[in-house]
């Protein structure tokens, strides 16, 4: 079984909405979890945003999740729900 490295502090983390449209609130509890353990947290540039029920676009939320697999400093990418 191959097993990511385990996350240190000053690592960053990114937290995306890959499906239905959340509050700062409804994440917030997270942020704080993580900040705890020193972590960096960085958001989707479309987290918070809605098309219907969905944390926008298609698209929007696609080009969320490509650039945090893109960018080499993200350690981890939690999902929002």
């Amino acid at each position: 079984m191959v097993s990511p490295p385990v996350l240190r502090k000053g690592d960053k983390v990114a937290i995306l909405a890959p499906a239905r449209a959340v509050t700062f609130a409804e994440i917030h509890p997270a942020i704080r979890l993580m900040n705890k353990y020193e972590l960096e947290v960085v958001l989707g540039s479309y987290v918070f945003s809605q098309n219907h029920q969905f944390a926008g676009t298609d698209d929007q939320r696609r080009r969320d999740f490509q650039q945090m697999l893109d960018d080499r400093n993200i350690k981890a990418i939690l999902c929002a729900r």
